[in-house]
């Protein structure tokens, strides 16, 4: 396998349903990521914090690996209350808000700290607060690493080197349409069934 960076930043946002906000007890908070991810270990860290903070009285239950379905899955069920909290990449949410469409950009980031200093800032807050038309409330970000793009060919040192290649991407329109733009043939998949489709 070869792999080659593709400058953009993954980012994940953990969103809860407005509706269940303080109205709980027991919250479950689901996402793809697998036990061993970044994902699983900021959550039981988040767990951890939650249980400290209300002595108790809130207990976040984690289920990692998309136990509780895909990302879009857990994104509509957290705006619809099935799930009360999720992590999701900021690609499927462009379906939810289109002003998550603006990290999807390729060649936009110019570095973690300046992204991070966006992101923390009135920026990303307003991002954030877009999720409200959709039943949802974003808690934050974090970075899930830049774009790799992996394949069974060849290296790709420049964009034309993709014409003709089935490049799996996001539910995103930006995603697709970057990739076409290429010459490659963007197929959008959820993560949970990228590794039958490559079999």
């Amino acid at each position: 396998m070869q792999r080659k960076f593709f400058s953009a930043v993954i980012l994940a946002a953990v969103i809860m349903s407005l509706a269940v906000a303080l109205g709980g007890e027991r919250f479950k908070l689901g996402f793809t990521s697998e036990i061993d991810s970044n994902y699983h270990k900021g959550a039981l860290r988040f767990q951890e914090l939650v249980a400290e903070y209300t002595g108790g009285g809130i207990v976040i239950d984690v289920f990692p690996a998309s136990q509780l379905g895909s990302e879009r899955d857990l994104i509509e069920g957290t705006s619809l209350g099935t799930v009360e909290m999720c992590i999701s990449s900021s690609g499927p949410l462009s379906n939810f808000s289109s002003d998550f469409m603006v990290m999807d950009l390729p060649y936009l980031v110019t570095s973690r700290e300046k992204l991070f200093a966006t992101l923390d800032g009135p920026i990303g807050q307003q991002i954030l607060s877009t999720l409200e038309q959709a039943n949802l409330k974003g808690l934050g970000f974090w970075e899930n690493g830049f774009r790799c793009l992996t394949n069974n060919r060849a290296p790709i040192t420049r964009p034309a080197e993709l014409a003709g290649m089935k490049i799996r991407t996001m539910e995103n329109p930006i995603h697709q349409y970057t990739f076409n733009n290429y010459g490659a043939t963007a197929v959008p998949m959820a993560w949970g069934e990228v590794f039958i489709a490559m079999q």
